[in-house]
């Protein structure tokens, strides 16, 4: 058998074929590149934008004192007044797992809500007015330091503690308040009610 019908010549060995594969390739490369470039470009944008932080939910002032000596007594009487507002909130939110007011589930996801929104608040104090640091110089730096300290011994042990009282008793609680509310509206009806007389 003779084979008498043309072949295709192959293409010389040394010259670049652009075959699909090649070009996928490059794709994929310039793909992988543009994003490495536009993370690269992201990051450097978000750490220069984040240089200056500022905390404008705070009372006190929105840039971080370089040193200890450059707190001035009204920036530590801030950051002292911005802590007892903090404890206060605290206190009140300990207050209020006592009194049934909220039903178990809803209080306690409310309160993790809140306990993570007077975490970052917290730590903020703590970094605008150098509480942070481990060596105060001042006297009174030292005095709000460790308050700060107390303060943040203090939430971890309420936190731990509402956690476990409203597990345990949540259910009673909310069910006691309700109890009150309607043995109140039932009074009301009685004294509604008209009397002979």
């Amino acid at each position: 058998m003779s084979d008498d019908t043309p072949s295709t010549p192959s293409p010389p060995r040394g010259k670049k074929h652009w075959t699909f594969l090649r070009k996928f390739r490059w794709a994929v490369y310039t793909l992988f590149l543009s994003l490495l470039v536009f993370v690269a470009v992201c990051t450097i944008v978000g750490i220069t934008g984040n240089l200056e932080e500022r905390h404008l939910d705070l009372d006190v002032s929105a840039r971080r004192p370089a040193s200890q000596e450059e707190l001035s007594t009204l920036h530590l009487r801030d950051c002292l007044t911005a802590l007892e507002n903090l404890h206060a909130e605290q206190a009140q939110k300990v207050q209020q797992a006592f009194t049934g007011e909220h039903e178990r589930q809803t209080f306690l996801a409310d309160f993790r809500a809140w306990d993570r929104d007077w975490k970052q608040r917290f730590e903020k104090l703590g970094f605008s007015c150098r509480l942070t640091d481990g060596y105060a110089r001042h006297e009174a730096l030292m005095a709000v330091a460790e308050a700060y300290r107390l303060v943040d011994e203090a939430h971890r042990y309420y936190a731990l503690e509402i956690r476990r009282f409203m597990l345990e008793n949540g259910v009673e609680l909310y069910r006691l308040r309700r109890l009150f509310e309607d043995a109140q509206r039932a009074i009301e009806r009685i004294e509604a009610l008209p009397t002979d007389e």
